[in-house]
């Protein structure tokens, strides 16, 4: 049981997302800082570590996501 609380804390937004998987998720946080630094960074700044359509690919999730729940 404790082990699957554990597994379940450490989850992360950026899990949801396809193409990012552990090393993907470190190289954001190490660069923006945190998951709100990546969702504030720009569609340029995300394709200069992800590459282009990985970069598109988180920008369009915050985007979508943002819009869905009314904040921007």
């Amino acid at each position: 049981h404790r082990r699957r609380r554990r597994r379940r804390a450490l989850r992360s937004r950026l899990d949801e997302i396809p193409g990012i998987g552990p090393k993907r998720r470190r190289e954001l946080l190490t660069r923006f800082g945190s998951l709100e630094g990546v969702r504030a960074a720009e569609r340029e700044e995300l394709e200069a570590v992800l590459g282009p359509v990985v970069g598109r690919r988180v920008h369009r999730f915050f985007r979508t996501a943002a819009s869905s729940e009314g904040v921007e």
